[in-house]
């Protein structure tokens, strides 16, 4: 599986405009990102063909996953600086630093998307069973719940 996932991003990296990662726009990052958080869940995933997806680059498949709800947290600073705060602020929600003080199972990956050159959307995918009615709502107003489509 880690092979598979390293060619796939590397041909992905090869249809980026720029090769520095940091460069990657939002919608590439985010077909990584869905790829990544649903790896093992391929039951729940639909593969595209050509014909659904003509874009689609030779060497790996298009894959249509099911929207996801985040509990995110923004920060600015220069990249790698403010990975701690997020990660705290974000645990703490799901450590049950909420409305009802219900803990949350942590999933994997916690993601991160560049929004400008200083500011970073940091995000912990909920788990499957949970609604944006059902969630608990944070006591910490840094932390905003959406869902991604």
């Amino acid at each position: 599986m880690r092979d598979k996932f390293i060619t796939a991003m590397e041909k992905i990296l090869g249809q980026a405009p720029a090769k520095n990662y940091r460069d990657i726009d939002q919608d590439k990052f985010i077909y990584i990102i869905s790829y990544l958080s649903d790896a093992l869940k391929k039951n729940r995933s639909t593969t595209l063909t050509l014909a659904d997806f003509p874009n689609s680059y030779d060497g790996f498949e298009i894959v249509q996953y099911p929207s996801q709800i985040v509990a995110t947290v923004r920060n600015t600073g220069p990249f790698g600086q403010t990975n701690d705060d997020s990660f705290q602020n974000l645990a703490g929600f799901i450590f049950g630093d909420n409305s009802s003080g219900t803990e949350i199972a942590m999933t994997s990956p916690v993601t991160r998307t560049q929004l400008d050159e200083y500011t970073y959307e940091s995000a912990f995918i909920m788990p499957d069973g949970w609604t944006l009615s059902s969630l608990p709502t944070p006591n910490n107003d840094r932390i905003n719940i959406k869902t991604i489509p």
